[in-house]
């Protein structure tokens, strides 16, 4: 289950802060936090909290159907060319 959630939590920063652009995504870390187990409902969310060397940087939180969380990760997302 870490490696799916990883993925996971990898591919909704990548669709949403990097608007599909997989070159944009710098850096991408997360900590596994909590147990999954079998038949658990996931949900991943995202925030914007901050910006490093006009680098937009974004926490991920994936949680059970219980609210406890699960997964905590960060990534470093370039601003897009213009």
């Amino acid at each position: 289950h870490g490696m799916w959630s990883s993925a996971n939590a990898h591919r909704v920063i990548q669709a949403v802060a990097a608007k599909n652009d997989a070159k944009r995504v710098l850096h991408f870390s997360v900590e596994f936090v909590g147990m999954v187990k079998p038949r658990d409902q996931l949900f991943t969310s995202m925030k914007h909290v901050g910006m490093k060397q006009g680098k937009m940087i974004v926490e991920v939180t994936t949680k059970n159907q219980v609210d406890e969380t699960v997964l905590k990760g960060k990534a470093e997302i370039t601003s897009p060319s213009t």
